[in-house]
């Protein structure tokens, strides 16, 4: 007599890796705020310090150039970090490991 009540499947494909748990939001909400916190503190120092210096003047092209060294160098650190991960993601780094 056939049990009953059980029904037993076979895999259809590979096998999925076990599912992780996500973090709770409690946690997603402190780290979001403590990051956001440190911006905020890091930027205050910046206003601070900026105008702690007291005398100095920047002219419009002094200005331009202090953005574009900015927006250059975040470009420059996004470009690379970009490369990190093709790399990494495309077996390149393999033989470097070894």
């Amino acid at each position: 007599m056939p049990r009953q009540g059980l029904v037993y499947e076979q895999p259809t494909g590979p096998p999925q890796p076990p599912q992780r748990e996500r973090a709770a939001p409690m946690k997603n909400y402190l780290l979001i705020t403590a990051l956001v916190g440190m911006l905020l503190l890091a930027l205050l120092g910046a206003v601070v310090m900026w105008l702690e210096a007291g005398d100095v003047v920047l002219s419009l092209h002094g200005i331009i150039a202090l953005l574009l060294g900015v927006a250059l160098s975040l470009a420059l650190g996004g470009g690379l970090m970009a490369l990190v991960f093709y790399s990494s993601r495309h077996g390149y780094d393999d033989e470097a490991g070894r």
